[in-house]
């Protein structure tokens, strides 16, 4: 492929990357992320790791260096065959490397990994064109069909998030960089019961700068150990200024939300007994097409008065 050629695909995929998902992740949060894992108490002899959403391979090119004295089984699943191909142009796909054209959520493999790392898509899958990615209807049942935490306008890093955790080793690591709506929003629940029943559950705070000016999202590095013996275990951390603090920590977590807790908090919880939730109903997105279409919404025209004011 020539240098002209290889530049339409890297447009092409710019261009439509936010159909797919697809956030390209700086290079510090990829040695950051690296430097999470932990390979003590897996085997020594040959080490399994796998991308999905690989794109051109960069968590998979840092791992190997980081242990480069191991031998390893590199894999990476990517659904864009043209950024495959790029990445083989360019010479991204190391010897070794062995990288799937496909749909990960789809993807059928027997095979068990040690580390499980990258950037996996955001955003909900469907065929209005009102939500970021475009999928038909039959793929995107098949979604509701094949994931267990599948609940309400599910967000497809919330499935890569279960496929990886069932296909981790006992003690392997998952180690991926997602939005933080997971750790409060509702239609999560079914995630968090899971993945507290899976094993120990470490979240760092990013913060919303991570991938501006992209996209405006508040970001963390959620990793994961599956483990019989560490499940609902969670400890909550922020990341600032080059350093990692734990903010506090959950020996008994049942799935709950993941709330910060600031002295402001701490006041407002001795004064008061109850929260918001116990007396409220509350919604969220309320501008979704489901709500605008409700027939008992009113919708009261705007005149040029009001515009004007």
């Amino acid at each position: 492929m020539g240098d002209n050629k290889s530049m339409e695909v890297v447009k092409k995929t710019l261009k439509e990357r936010k159909s797919l998902g697809m956030f390209f992740t700086p290079l510090w949060l990829v040695d950051y992320m690296t430097s999470l894992i932990d390979i003590n108490g897996m085997s020594y002899d040959r080490l399994k790791v796998l991308e999905p959403a690989c794109g051109t391979c960069q968590f998979l090119r840092r791992v190997r260096d980081k242990f480069k004295y191991l031998d390893m089984d590199c894999v990476g699943v990517e659904v864009d065959k043209d950024i495959v191909e790029y990445s083989l142009e360019r010479g991204y796909l190391e010897r070794g490397f062995e990288v799937i054209v496909g749909d990960y959520l789809v993807w059928d493999s027997s095979d068990k990994f040690d580390v499980i790392i990258g950037n996996p898509p955001y955003g909900i899958p469907s065929p209005s064109e009102h939500y970021s990615i475009r999928v038909t209807s039959s793929i995107r049942e098949q979604y509701r069909r094949l994931y267990q935490t599948w609940h309400g306008k599910y967000n497809v890093y919330g499935a890569f998030i279960e496929k990886s955790v069932k296909l981790l080793k006992p003690q392997g690591q998952l180690v991926f960089v997602v939005p933080s709506t997971f750790m409060i929003l509702d239609e999560f629940k079914k995630l968090r019961c899971f993945l507290s029943n899976m094993g120990r559950t470490q979240i760092i705070y990013l913060g919303s700068n991570v991938f501006k000016p992209e996209v405006d999202i508040s970001t963390v590095v959620l990793k994961f150990t599956k483990s019989e013996n560490e499940k609902h275990l969670l400890s909550l951390f922020e990341y600032k200024d080059g350093e990692t603090r734990l903010l506090w920590k959950n020996t008994n977590w049942k799935g709950e939300l993941v709330l910060f807790s600031t002295e402001f908090s701490k006041r407002l919880e001795n004064m008061c007994s109850f929260r918001l939730g116990q007396v409220f109903e509350i919604k969220i997105s309320p501008r979704t097409p489901e709500v605008k279409n409700n027939p008992e919404i009113l919708k009261m025209p705007i005149s040029s008065d009001q515009v004007s004011h």
